[in-house]
């Protein structure tokens, strides 16, 4: 049986709307997903370096720069796109605060801040 030579071509620009209209209609859920686990690897960055932060205060006697901290501790290539690592920190009283602050502004990314007392800002983007 012979098909007519335009249906095969008619069948690939049917498929190719399909796949286009899936893709769009897809598209903000994936960027909002990766947008979600980019804000969770953050702040569980900020937890893992204020422990570090703990352990250099016992063997060097105070909290560390940001320089240091890094050194020990680099943020992942995803994290370094689109936040920059800050660091306060104050010896009388002994305290630090580390922030993350977002570096792409139409990303929506927010600010993330923990301090040596276990606050965190904003609550709803901690584990």
């Amino acid at each position: 049986m012979a098909f007519p030579a335009g249906l095969a071509l008619l069948e690939l620009i049917i498929v190719l709307g399909i796949v286009g209209v899936l893709a769009t209609l897809a598209l903000p859920s994936y960027q909002n997903y990766l947008r979600t686990a980019t804000v969770r690897e953050g702040a569980v960055s900020l937890l893992a370096l204020a422990l570090l932060q703990e352990r250099l205060r016992i063997t060097r006697g105070e909290y560390q720069p940001v320089s240091v901290l890094l050194a020990y501790q680099p943020l992942s290539d995803r994290l370094r796109h689109r936040y920059r690592l800050t660091a306060v920190v104050s010896k009388r009283p002994s305290e630090f605060v580390l922030s993350l602050i977002p570096t792409v502004t139409p990303g929506g990314y927010p600010s993330l801040t923990l301090d040596s007392r276990g606050r965190r800002v904003p609550a709803q983007h901690w584990p």
